[in-house]
């Protein structure tokens, strides 16, 4: 049996968990940003931990524009093929990790009418 996956948020992700909050705010939905909180902790980390490779490959899907071949560019340097980059997509949420070794690392959490990814 494998070891143990270790969930992790980044600073990042934590960082768009507020930005989310204020999206929602702004659009009368406060009680939304409760349910997220409820779902993220009691399934979508629990079923992360459990099958860590439940997200399509982000880059399977290669962008068709420059800017969008030079981000993923970008990012490729910084994962040093430590790791893949995958997307989880659940409800009006999509969520960007990366799995390194045993250590999964939440990087970005958007909701689909938000606009963009950023990842640092």
């Amino acid at each position: 049996m494998s070891s143990k996956i270790r969930v992790y948020a980044t600073q990042n992700f934590e960082r768009n968990l507020g930005s989310i909050s204020d999206f929602l705010k702004t659009n009368d939905a406060n009680q939304e940003f409760d349910r997220l909180i409820v779902q993220l902790f009691g399934t979508i980390v629990p079923n992360l931990e459990r099958f860590p490779d439940i997200g399509v490959r982000f880059f399977d899907k290669r962008p068709l524009s420059l800017e969008g071949m030079n981000l993923v560019e970008s990012i490729e340097k910084k994962l040093k093929n430590k790791g893949v980059l995958r997307k989880y997509m659940t409800g009006d949420y999509i969520i960007l990790y990366v799995l390194i070794g045993n250590d999964l690392y939440l990087l970005s959490i958007k909701h689909h009418k938000q606009l963009g990814f950023q990842v640092e």
